[in-house]
């Protein structure tokens, strides 16, 4: 994949998964870029901050008919695995909400591990614009390891 340096590919661990497809695929930034209806600096802004949408990853595996997995183990071992083909299904499969339930915290006990009111863990659950490094951040806050997939 052009456009994206060594120092950048290096660091990534959110997006390395991203990466990695676009290398497999042969799909540069600038054909991710047109295939999305984003700009070019968008692209690499997400790999720059090593960050990307919830959302936006909805719309890529939409765009390219993929499914994107969220593999999340919690602290006691269970397997929880989430998986998003468009727009529409972030909120038919209700995936932010099993994302949460599968970390096996209640809403207050969440709140408190972030140090956080109830409210504010109520409204990042409803809101599927948050990005995959919060999502990650939480899981590891909480001892759980989430893999990511296209």
């Amino acid at each position: 994949m052009r456009g994206l340096g060594q120092n950048t590919k290096d660091n990534l661990k959110v997006l390395k998964f991203l990466h990695e497809w676009m290398v497999q695929d042969g799909i540069s930034n600038a054909n991710l870029a047109e295939n999305m209806k984003v700009t070019r600096t968008s692209v690499t802004s997400w790999f720059t901050t090593d960050d990307i949408k919830l959302t936006r990853m909805a719309e890529l595996a939409e765009v390219y008919k993929k499914a994107f997995i969220i593999n999340l183990t919690n602290k006691d071992g269970k397997i929880t695995d989430i998986m998003i083909t468009s727009p529409q299904s972030l909120h038919e499969n209700k995936v932010l909400k099993r994302f949460f339930d599968g970390l096996g915290y209640s809403i207050p006990e969440m709140a408190k591990l972030r140090k956080v009111s109830d409210q504010a863990m109520r409204d990042l659950i409803s809101n599927s614009s948050v990005g995959l490094k919060k999502l990650q951040q939480i899981a590891e806050l909480c001892g759980a390891k989430v893999v990511y997939r296209l």
